[in-house]
């Protein structure tokens, strides 16, 4: 049985609600998942920006 690929994008939109509403573990979320799509330096400007709120 084959999974569905999960849509990154929404993914994306989604924390960046949760960042925009004050929620702080949007940004620990949000750079996992540039991690896992290898976008090492977004993962690293959402930590830091996360970090230093």
């Amino acid at each position: 049985m084959m999974q569905s690929r999960p849509n990154l994008k929404k993914a994306e939109e989604q924390f960046k609600l949760a960042i925009d509403k004050g929620e702080v573990d949007g940004y620990s979320q949000l750079a996992r998942l540039y991690t896992k799509q290898k976008q090492t330096n977004k993962a690293i400007t959402v930590f830091r920006a996360g970090y230093f709120k």
